[in-house]
């Protein structure tokens, strides 16, 4: 999807020695605006506790529904999540499973923000190669009728009697996940066609959701073609 950039800051002495020239040659030939500031100023402006020199300011880019829905899409849902680093883990998780997108339910004043500076950070860039849809239920439900082909929403929770590795995945599929502490919203339970669970050992009864996230992602995945050996990173 890549980011559509506002503006660059660079600041020369944080960065390695010999690249502040290159990289602002760079950064201007493409018309970014590019700034450079000194140590104490970048310090100021970043959020990180180690920062590397460059800050980049890129436009947030909330998409509506699609049109249509391809064969093997892979959607997460997610309502009300209030950590960014679960908000940012999901995001990588998804990318790294060959997701399509996040949809983000729930009104504009009380929806989850994606674009949350930590949550960017713990994306490692992968929001950057997402869809990113912001919708309600009431929309995706309009929405879902009207699609050529249907596509299967599972609602992830400990009270559900199916295990998430029975579910079918191998066609279009949203995974909906819920708040950190009280799960699926009763909005969400009605828009999910069927609910999962994980098993779990006895004395346990529940994941954290950017875990749970991840364990349904990677059986989606690997319900329409399974990881090799070879696509295993380090």
């Amino acid at each position: 999807m890549g980011a559509e950039l506002d503006s660059v800051f660079l600041c020369p002495s944080m960065l390695p020695v010999g690249s502040y020239g290159l990289m602002r040659s760079r950064l201007e030939s493409t018309g970014v605006p590019t700034l450079t500031v000194a140590k104490a100023q970048f310090e100021r402006l970043s959020v990180s506790r180690e920062p590397s020199g460059v800050l980049i300011v890129a436009r947030q880019a909330w998409q509506a529904l699609p049109p249509e829905v391809g064969r093997d899409d892979l959607w997460v849902g997610i309502e009300h999540l209030r950590t960014a680093g679960n908000v940012g883990s999901i995001l990588r998780s998804a990318a790294a499973a060959g997701a399509r997108g996040l949809m983000v339910f729930g009104p504009e004043r009380d929806r989850t923000d994606v674009y949350d500076l930590l949550a960017v950070r713990a994306s490692m860039g992968a929001i950057f190669r997402l869809s990113i849809v912001a919708t309600s239920h009431a929309e995706f439900r309009r929405w879902r009728l009207g699609l050529a082909r249907p596509i299967a929403t599972y609602g992830g929770t400990g009270e559900a009697e199916l295990d998430y590795r029975a579910a079918d995945c191998r066609g279009p599929t949203l995974l909906m996940l819920g708040n950190e502490r009280s799960g699926l919203s009763d909005a969400q339970r009605a828009t999910c066609d069927t609910l999962v669970r994980i098993p779990m050992a006895p004395g346990t009864d529940s994941l954290n959701v950017a875990m749970a996230a991840t364990v349904l992602l990677f059986e989606a995945a690997g319900q329409r073609s399974p990881i090799s050996s070879a696509d295993v990173g380090p």
